[in-house]
């Protein structure tokens, strides 16, 4: 089958089940302006440029019907990659002008055509191969890794403007990729502000650019709950009726992350920043903010939105929350009270609301969610809420009724103590990382030290969003196996395979559509290569040479309409009050 690319020009890839050809060069071996983020995990680029063929197309192998997915894929980047030359201008173009022959069509192969949602850790591997001669190729095992081998294309094409074509100048390209993490993710709170469907769509295509396929939806929280949820009047929650989320609206974002090999892993929050559940359901709740744990009605709205999240949302994982419980909230409200004394007689109500009504809650929560096929992900209080140390072998607290399947969520750097302590297990995320993964549960990594993306320059304060700036550097030198103080090191491999990823969290505190695309990125596409490429051995000399190639990435993406910040941050910085120049030598783009 032959799918003509209108001026679409596209990748090349051999697919291999195992990436390990020669040793890539260095990162510094690519060629300035060559925005290729993340680093591919083997790669090898020549110096001789081809063209792309006016004719351009693209043949699809080892599929028996066309795959939509691609077709979608090659419709978007071709519109991209040929952008800046028409179609007549491309005629133009003549081969006198190149020593070597023109790119006459992209052959793209599929082992798993499959085209159903992409599940945690989807074969991601792609071979992508340019020769100096004949069509280039693209190999992959399932059409999400061909998707990634697309973008990897997308970021060699230049466009030679004096020659009227498009162009490829590191000709021989050889890449064989995977990535070193299966969960790549990024978390946006769309409770805090609203955002709608189209600026989450253009923040899946910034995402999609650098490999990243989670968008982690934090849907709920205290002040707001903008989700029409049938047979329950929790959208009352919303800030205003227009700014909420259908079932149509949820659909189109579902599906225009698949179309990018996303994942969406939706998040209601719970029992804790729950405000906006008690404006439709009052019934349910304490003292107008958290979740009632005493009354059967609680758990049937929460099984309302767990049965709509199984019916709309593909994956196979759902976030459930569970930080920053206060339990004084629980202990000091008389319906409660009589609840604690009537199921844990004798128990001091401190000791009752915090090891045995706090699981009991999280246990019935959870079940519901494994009753409607769901993995449930946590926050890391679930794992080490303290119960004085006494009630678990673990950390003190709940962690021994969690099922072995629950994720567990990594996002504070210490809290010190207090009705949500939150610290039990260490007071850096990395203690709490190597203890989960210790203690048998699957870990999704990213503390607020450094990959909490929530302020839109250095000129906001550390109030809100739980982080003040972190600088490009200081995403770049996250690392989910090591810290330095204090020291972690996991290096047992089953450990290390419990570490599915990470994920850079965009609290919206400080944040709205005007700005929040331009605060994630580009610094998320430093995260994004941390997870995708190979570990870092030489932190100080890599994050040189990712300098230039993150400024080239900006570059692109502002060349394909996504509104991103300097490398160094948002645009106060400028005494003028313009938009900052790049502090970094290349393109002023």
């Amino acid at each position: 089958m032959v799918v003509s690319l209108r001026l679409a020009a596209l990748c090349v890839v051999t697919l291999l089940s195992q990436c390990s050809a020669t040793p890539s060069p260095t990162p510094s071996a690519v060629p300035n302006g060559i925005p290729l983020v993340p680093l591919p995990r083997q790669f090898s680029l020549g110096s001789t440029t081809r063209r792309l063929a006016p004719a351009f197309n693209l043949t699809v192998t080892g599929g028996a019907s066309p795959s939509r997915t691609l077709s979608a894929a090659f419709e978007r980047l071709g519109q991209v990659i040929f952008s800046h030359i028409s179609k007549g201008d491309a005629t133009v173009a003549t081969q006198a002008q190149f020593s070597t022959p023109p790119i006459p069509n992209l052959e793209v192969s599929v082992t798993n055509t499959s085209e159903a949602a992409p599940q945690l850790c989807v074969d991601e591997t792609y071979t992508l191969t340019i020769p100096t001669d004949g069509p280039a190729t693209l190999s992959a095992a399932t059409v999400y890794g061909a998707l990634h081998g697309l973008q990897t294309f997308s970021q060699l094409v230049q466009t030679d403007y004096d020659a009227n074509a498009v162009i490829i100048s590191t000709v021989p390209v050889q890449v064989s990729d995977r990535p070193r993490f299966c969960h790549r993710g990024l978390l946006l709170d769309t409770s805090r502000h609203f955002y709608p469907v189209a600026t989450l769509v253009h923040l899946l295509d910034a995402m999609a650019a650098v490999k990243m396929n989670v968008f982690h939806w934090h849907l709920s929280d205290a002040t707001s709950f903008p989700v029409v949820v049938p047979n329950t009047n929790l959208s009352r929650g919303a800030y205003a009726p227009s700014q909420r989320y259908s079932r149509a609206d949820l659909a189109v974002v579902v599906e225009a992350a698949r179309l990018r090999a996303i994942r969406v892993v939706p998040e209601f929050d719970m029992p804790a920043h729950s405000s906006s559940w008690c404006i439709g359901h009052p019934e349910i709740c304490v003292n107008g903010s958290v979740l009632d744990p005493s009354v059967d009605a609680t758990y049937t709205v929460i099984e309302k939105v767990i049965e709509f999240v199984a019916d709309v949302f593909p994956d196979a994982v759902i976030h459930l929350g569970g930080d920053e419980v206060d339990l004084t909230l629980w202990t000091s409200n008389p319906r409660v009270q009589e609840y604690l004394k009537k199921e844990h007689p004798g128990v001091p109500l401190d000791v009752a609301a915090e090891t045995e009504a706090y699981s009991t809650f999280v246990s019935r929560v959870d079940a519901l969610g494994t009753a409607h096929g769901r993995r449930v992900t946590h926050w890391e209080d679930v794992f080490d809420w303290s119960g004085g140390g006494s009630a678990s072998s673990i950390c003190g607290g709940i962690t021994p009724s969690l099922p072995n399947d629950t994720i567990v969520q990594i996002f504070r750097a210490g809290m010190g103590s207090g009705p949500t302590p939150g610290h039990v297990c260490g007071s850096n995320a990395a203690v709490t990382t190597q203890t989960a993964v210790n203690a048998g549960y699957d870990v999704i990594w990213g503390p607020p030290a450094s990959w909490y993306l929530s302020c839109y320059s250095d000129h906001c304060s550390a109030s809100g969003g739980g982080a003040g700036f972190e600088p490009w550097e200081q995403v770049y030198a996250g690392e989910p196996f090591h810290n330095a103080d204090p020291k972690v090191d996991i290096t047992d491999p089953a450990a290390q395979r419990r570490v599915l990823g990470g994920e850079v969290t965009v609290w919206s505190e400080r944040l709205d559509p005007a700005i929040m695309i331009a605060t994630a990125f580009p610094r998320a596409a430093a995260a994004a290569e941390r997870l995708w490429s190979s570990a870092a051995v030489d932190l100080a000399a890599e994050t040189t040479a990712a300098r230039p190639r993150l400024n080239a990435l900006r570059c692109a993406l502002l060349d394909r309409g996504l509104s991103v910040s300097t490398l160094s941050g948002g645009n106060e910085a400028s005494p003028l009050g313009l938009p900052s120049r790049p502090q970094d030598p290349g393109p002023n783009c």
